[in-house]
């Protein structure tokens, strides 16, 4: 259905889904994933019309985080420092790809894009005109019923599975190591409204769909909270 009424946007959906599944394929084994990441955000920004960029980011780092968690435990240190690093190649990656063909269009017909591109950024992140309240205002409106729906089954589902692993249940440091690196990437979406506030809430018709990957990690929440630990795990 996503793919079929918008063209625009599938680019972005493919990206994700096709660097989920190799990390998928790679069970997380993945040397060099940091540089697997500054090119998953370049090729975003090559094929991107600023849509919802940052879902080539949340829904790969899910598949990696969870590909992870079933080989070893991992800490809030370790989770948070690959989170940041990864976050910040795919950056890197969007944005020297983002300057580059600007400045590849200046250099061949000398149309000073290098300068209107700079302009473009501090225009679409104006803070002063739209609020974060109001981007995220927005946003939030097409999917509300959506994101009520996603929370009461995610919530009937760590009820569930709180009941069936009562007396196996992880104590509570172990379960916020469990969840950190969901709840961290369910955040993703709103820093991005923060951030490109102004676009986000003039083209929420399209930017609302960076809400992906905040749907994909509350069921995954639900399910960790209350999962039922694993011995063969280092």
């Amino acid at each position: 259905m996503y793919l079929g009424i918008t063209l625009q946007g599938a680019p972005v959906f493919l990206i994700a889904m096709i660097s989920s599944i190799i990390i998928a394929f790679k069970k997380g084994n993945i040397k060099n994933i940091y540089p697997m990441f500054f090119i998953i955000g370049g090729i975003a920004c090559f094929v991107d019309l600023l849509t919802n960029p940052v879902v080539t980011l949340g829904l790969p780092l899910i598949v990696y985080f969870l590909c992870l968690q079933k080989q070893r435990n991992l800490t809030i240190k370790e989770t948070i420092k690959t989170i940041a690093l990864i976050s910040i190649n795919w950056g890197i990656g969007y944005l020297f790809i983002w300057f580059t063909k600007w400045a590849i269009v200046d250099i061949i017909y000398h149309r000073d894009l290098i300068k209107i591109a700079i302009g473009q950024i501090f225009f679409r992140t104006r803070v002063n005109e739209v609020t974060f309240g109001q981007t995220l205002n927005s946003n939030l409106r097409p999917i509300k019923e959506i994101i009520t729906i996603v929370a009461f089954i995610s919530f009937i589902i760590a009820i569930a599975m709180l009941i069936a692993n009562a007396k196996q249940i992880k104590n509570g440091p172990d379960i916020i190591r469990n969840i950190l690196p969901y709840v961290i990437t369910l955040m993703i979406p709103f820093v991005w409204y923060f951030v490109v506030r102004e676009h986000s809430a003039e083209h929420s018709f399209f930017t609302y769909r960076n809400m992906m990957i905040t749907f994909c990690s509350m069921p995954i929440i639900a399910l960790k909270i209350a999962e039922k630990p694993k011995d063969n795990v280092r």
